[in-house]
């Protein structure tokens, strides 16, 4: 990470913060977890680091971009669980999928955090549409 851009760290830094924030509000939510909810967790999660290990890596000159279907495993359970269960199944499920592939962790960092803020938006749009 020495090698990075000051900008690139920055961006990454806040990025960790925003999905560490995240998580934390879901905490009130964890701390009354039943099986179910556990279950959930590792069932999601299961498939999160499936598809992530399933990623089909497309090269272009020296960057390399990697689609993984991980995104249908969230919007399906977007409708199933509860966003407590939701968040910290993508959080492990990434996180551990994204370290078997063997990425540096500052990637590993981002992409977690990118995506826990992508999936508590996401949540929270859903929740408004609920009410409707």
């Amino acid at each position: 990470m020495q090698t990075l851009p000051r900008a690139v760290k920055i961006l990454i830094g806040t990025a960790i913060v925003l999905g560490a924030a995240c998580v934390a509000i879901r905490i009130p939510a964890i701390v009354t977890w039943e099986l179910a909810d556990v279950l959930g967790v590792v069932a999601i999660a299961a498939l999160a680091i499936a598809a992530e290990r399933c990623s089909i890596p497309l090269r272009s000159g020296s960057e390399t971009v990697n689609f993984a279907l991980t995104d249908g495993v969230w919007a399906g359970a977007l409708l199933l669980v509860s966003p407590a269960v939701l968040t910290v199944a993508v959080l492990l499920g990434v996180g551990v999928g994204q370290t078997l592939n063997r990425w540096k962790p500052y990637k590993i960092a981002y992409n977690v955090s990118q995506f826990l803020v992508g999936i508590t938006l996401a949540e929270a749009a859903f929740s408004i549409l609920r009410t409707w």
